[in-house]
């Protein structure tokens, strides 16, 4: 029997199982990217890539790019 086979045995055969709830709650908690924050990463995600359509657009405007065979760079 593997040591975790038989690790796991053991923590069913305890009491203090027994006790705990059967359903654990699960909550959600917020996460971040720099200063933007979200309660779920596909929140996050989305929340990042329109602030990165805006950052687009004011890099296309104000014409902060270098064109390099036909492709932009953005200037550093």
């Amino acid at each position: 029997m593997s040591a975790i086979k038989r690790e796991l045995n053991d923590a069913l055969d305890n009491q203090e199982l027994a006790q705990l709830p059967a359903v654990i709650p699960v909550t959600l908690s917020p996460v971040s990217l720099g200063t933007l924050q979200a309660m779920s990463p596909a929140t996050l995600v989305s929340g990042a890539a329109e602030m990165a359509h805006e950052l687009a657009t004011v890099i296309d405007k104000q014409k902060l790019f270098t064109v390099i065979q036909g492709k932009k760079f953005v200037g550093v």
